[in-house]
């Protein structure tokens, strides 16, 4: 087997997050991504079984980021300051330090970079087995609101948790899309966007009164 080494695979996974974003999974090929590499067919299969291996290795740890991401989410609404919210008084007392200090930082802090392979993995991903990712991270953020509301004793149906849960999802795609190639920007617009509609959620959930 040949040696091998980082600075080829890495080229291919360049290319290959170009093509996918391109044409998704299923109009994908590796013959060009090998091209644009520089690479060659013989050399690809050192590094990928095949297409399925290339695509995995691509969108694998944003899937998992994701995950992480709402599970951190959920531990952190433990933080004394995620618990001083559901005081009134201190709530409209402190918003102002709240929104421009204390939960950006917050939020920021736990934020992984999330770029163009998240959205490869939510809309190229047909044909692979992460085709129902976008639907299975919908589902998680769903249960999250819902158990909000069980929580505080409202009635939120379903249906409402699962459009506040699309609507998040879209989000995410929408700001990454905008930013492809500014992380520094992307990542403030993420935060902004998370504080703004899980606040916003929590307003709905009566967590502000």
């Amino acid at each position: 087997m040949q040696t091998r080494k980082p600075e080829i695979e890495q080229a291919l996974l360049a290319q290959a997050e170009l093509e996918f974003y391109t044409y998704g999974f299923k109009e994908a090929s590796v013959r060009r991504i090998i091209k644009a590499s520089g690479s060659s067919i013989g050399n690809f299969y050192n590094y990928f079984e095949n297409k399925e291996a290339l695509f995995d290795a691509l969108v694998r740890t944003e899937y998992l980021q994701f995950i992480s991401f709402i599970r951190q989410h959920e531990n952190e609404e433990k933080n004394p300051l995620f618990k001083e919210l559901s005081i009134g008084k201190e709530w409209k007392s402190h918003l102002g330090e709240i929104f421009t200090q204390m939960l950006p930082d917050l939020v920021s802090n736990m934020l992984p970079d999330f770029n163009i392979r998240f959205v490869i993995l939510i809309e190229g991903s047909e044909g692979t087995k992460y085709e129902n990712a976008r639907s299975r991270l919908t589902d998680l953020i769903r249960e999250h609101f819902m158990e909000h509301a069980q929580e505080e004793g409202v009635e939120l149906s379903s249906d409402i948790c699962e459009i506040l849960a699309v609507q998040f999802i879209n989000g995410f795609i929408s700001i990454i899309k905008m930013h492809k190639d500014n992380m520094k920007q992307r990542n403030k617009l993420l935060t902004n966007f998370i504080i703004f509609y899980f606040s916003g959620a929590m307003g709905m959930l009566g967590l502000g009164k």
